[in-house]
C-alpha cells in the first residue's frame, strides 16, 4: 500500500507491517520528519493499531534519522534509549537514556536492549572514503550483533534501515 507523502521525493510503502521508505535525492532529507511521520501515523491508525511503541531502543539516535526518529518517539511519551559509540548532549537534553559501546557487542547491545519492546537500528557506516573494514564491521557485524542481541533480550520488534546508494570499491 502507498503512503502519500505530499512529496515525489520521499516514497513510503507498507508491505505486511513493514514500511519501505525512499528517499529520491539528497534534498528529500528536510521531507522526511515533515511528511513521512504523519504519513506513517495515519497509515497505522488505518489499520486499527495503536501508535505507540513503548519503550525503544535507537542505535544511532546522534544521526539524521535517528535524531528524528528520537524526537518524535519522545513527543509521542516513548520510553527512548539510544546506543552509540558516544553520548550526544542532545539526546540528553530529551531524556533519551543513552548507553554507550561498540555496535559489534552483542552483549552490551543485549544488556541495553533489556525491558524494550521495539529495536530501531539505525547505525551505520556510510561515505566513501575508508576501508572495506571500516565499513563491514558496523555494518555488517554490527548488524548481526543487532539481530543476536533483540533475541537474547527478547525485543519482539525490529526496524532496520539502510541506504543503498553506499558503497565500496577495492
Amino acid at each position: 500500500m502507498q503512503i502519500d507523502t505530499g512529496t515525489t521525493e520521499l516514497l513510503c510503502e507498507v508491505k505486511d507491517s513493514v514500511a519501505l521508505i525512499t528517499l529520491n535525492r539528497p534534498e528529500a532529507r528536510n521531507a522526511m520528519s515533515d511528511k513521512l511521520t504523519p504519513a506513517l501515523r495515519n497509515q497505522i491508525r488505518e489499520r486499527g493499531a495503536d501508535d505507540s511503541v513503548g519503550a525503544i531502543l535507537i542505535t544511532g539516535a546522534g544521526g539524521f534519522v535517528g535524531m528524528a526518529l528520537a524526537k518524535m518517539l519522545v513527543a509521542r511519551g516513548d520510553r527512548v534509549s539510544h546506543y552509540s559509540r558516544r553520548e550526544y548532549a542532545a539526546l540528553g537534553a530529551m531524556g533519551v537514556t543513552q548507553h554507550v559501546g561498540v555496535l559489534e557487542d552483542t552483549c552490551a547491545l543485549a544488556r541495553a536492549m533489556k525491558g524494550c519492546d521495539a529495536v530501531a537500528h539505525v547505525a551505520a557506516r556510510a561515505g566513501v572514503w575508508g576501508t572495506l573494514g571500516d565499513f563491514w564491521r558496523p555494518n555488517v557485524l554490527g548488524t548481526r550483533a543487532v539481530l543476536a542481541a533483540c533475541r537474547q533480550a527478547g525485543v519482539s520488534s525490529l526496524v532496520v534501515t539502510s541506504s543503498p546508494s553506499v558503497g565500496f570499491r577495492s
